[in-house]
């Protein structure tokens, strides 16, 4: 399973990678998140692409598990 390590970087950036990876990937993939609005965005995107996943809260960061 790959990993996006989104941690620290600014809008659009997260967005854009994700975008990347839905587009160019075809395996179950996770993202790892700091911030509430990369978190919102990064959410939305998934949704617009009708992909499902699982969003796990952890000390510091949430990651979300893409699956395909």
């Amino acid at each position: 399973m790959r990993t996006l390590d989104v941690r620290g970087l600014s809008c659009p950036e997260p967005v854009l990678l994700v975008t990347n990876e839905i587009k160019n990937g075809n395996e179950d993939f996770e993202i790892f998140l700091d911030s509430e609005a990369s978190k919102e965005n990064v959410a939305r995107n998934l949704k617009r692409f009708k992909l499902d996943f699982i969003t796990k809260d952890l000390e510091g960061y949430t990651v979300y598990t893409v699956k395909r």
